[in-house]
């Protein structure tokens, strides 16, 4: 695939996507088997995804800025909360319905863990976000998933 084809082929999905988002926002964090929820809302525009969401109340934000080469997708996240306001940096795939980027964060002591996202376009007015954290020895838990619907 030329630079050309492959940015056209990302661009497609995300410009498939562009527009205003609403929905469900979970946040799995002390109980692995009772999320938090809070109403979510995402805007796409350009390269750039914008969320928010809540924690015990208190508003979140989030952006996740990507761009495209024939190697993959370049990443940058910065959230209010899973972030702490500073950038990090993923790496990844595109596919046809998906984004798919992965990175590694700093868990105090000992090696670090993963984080992946997963942007997904599962239908024309249709948006869902999942991030994944991932233990040192590869064990995955859901953290995060908005399931959107098109305002």
């Amino acid at each position: 695939m030329t630079e050309s084809s492959s940015q056209e082929t990302s661009n497609a999905l995300l410009t498939a996507a562009a527009g205003s988002y609403i929905g469900p926002n979970l946040l799995w964090f002390m109980d692995p088997n009772k999320p938090l929820e809070s109403e979510g809302t995402a805007q796409v525009e350009g390269n750039e995804v914008r969320y928010t969401w809540s924690y015990e109340g208190k508003p979140q934000t989030g952006v996740m800025t990507c761009s495209f080469s024939d190697e993959g997708v370049s990443a940058t996240l910065t959230d209010s909360w899973h972030t702490g306001g500073k950038p990090m940096q993923f790496t990844g795939d595109h596919l046809a319905d998906a984004i798919v980027v992965n990175g590694t964060y700093a868990a105090g002591e000992g090696p670090d863990w993963g984080w992946r996202i997963e942007l997904r376009v599962p239908g024309p007015s249709k948006l869902l976000i999942e991030m994944y954290n991932i233990q040192p020895d590869g064990v995955e838990q859901i953290a995060v998933r908005m399931r959107a619907d098109r305002r």
